[in-house]
């Protein structure tokens, strides 16, 4: 197990190397801290630093003796056994620093909203078109429909008025015919009177 960094000093001057991390050991004694590994422990050194986000350069260095990150990054990766001073705190061989305040972030950050691809939405919006069609084809029908119904009812209506035209007309020829009629025999009536006063005058 790897143990926590240790120093002869009543006060440690001791820092966490996690970025924002303000922990340090004047402030606060009861944090303890682990030095990054060595570079005979090459990947776990490397998980270590890409854990917390940091490039070895020239604003980082890792040094084992003074780069340290504090115990409360590496929850629950911590072995607790007891000494005659209190309770020491040590690494299991295999931690790495996991518990960041960015990675709680991440957790409560929303799943990004699913995309259609290209082909999908082209057969929603061909979908889409082809019920536009539909919509438009029964408005066409309806339309259609109603010009019909229109037509049928003005084919009767003028069914109708040509049913009273020749109605009309039949009635003016039988009007024209007793006319006629009332005329001859208004003259035979004028004849029979002037023959009847000639037979009276001899």
């Amino acid at each position: 197990m790897a143990s926590p960094a240790s120093s002869t000093s009543k006060q440690r001057d001791e820092y966490c190397c996690v970025p924002f991390c303000n922990g340090n050991a004047r402030t606060n004694k009861e944090l303890s801290f682990h030095h990054i590994p060595s570079e005979k422990k090459m990947l776990t050194r490397k998980q270590w630093i890409v854990a917390i986000r940091r490039d070895e350069g020239e604003f980082f260095k890792v040094n084992t003796r003074n780069t340290l990150e504090g115990i409360q990054w590496f929850v629950p990766n911590i072995s607790k056994r007891k000494i005659t001073a209190g309770l020491l705190k040590c690494l299991k061989p295999e931690a790495v620093p996991s518990v960041f305040d960015w990675k709680l972030n991440e957790s409560s950050r929303k799943a990004p909203t699913p995309r259609q691809s290209l082909f999908k939405k082209m057969k929603v919006d061909d979908r889409e078109d082809g019920d536009e069609m539909v919509v438009e084809e029964s408005v066409c029908e309806v339309h259609n429909s109603q010009s019909v119904e229109h037509e049928n009812e003005m084919s009767c209506d003028s069914n109708i008025h040509a049913g009273c035209l020749e109605k009309i007309e039949k009635l003016e020829h039988e009007v024209q015919q007793k006319d006629s009629e009332l005329k001859d025999k208004t003259y035979e009536l004028a004849s029979l009177n002037q023959k009847l006063q000639m037979e009276r005058l001899e």
